[in-house]
């Protein structure tokens, strides 16, 4: 009984295998053309460089804000605030730097990230 019943296994995986062969073959003949994605994260990417850009644009208005008003306040201010500010003059000096040039330093992590 026990080989019968492997003589008939071994029967169905020969003729199993010949069936899924021709499937497979018969299946092919009709998915000929290639299918190719587009890129997942191209909006993101587009959407985050605009972002960039703006933030950048956004950076260098406040530099410029940042000077004239510094230079407004050092011309119109007293004794008092012009010595106070020859006295701070490279703290306010990084501090419109590192804040104008904020958004550069967010560019160059993210091409450096992407890249």
């Amino acid at each position: 009984m026990e080989n019968k019943l492997a003589n008939y296994f071994s029967k169905v995986k020969t003729k199993g295998k010949g069936y899924l062969l021709s499937l497979s073959l018969f299946l092919s003949g009709f998915l000929t053309n290639t299918a190719y994605a587009d890129d997942p994260f191209a909006k993101t990417d587009a959407l985050a460089q605009q972002g960039i850009t703006k933030v950048q644009g956004i950076g260098v208005v406040t530099l410029g804000l940042a000077v004239v008003v510094t230079g407004l306040v050092y011309g119109f201010g007293g004794r008092e605030v012009k010595a106070a500010i020859k006295k701070h003059w490279l703290a306010i000096a990084i501090a419109i730097i590192a804040v104008s040039a904020g958004p550069s330093i967010v560019e160059w992590g993210f091409n450096f990230v992407k890249g």
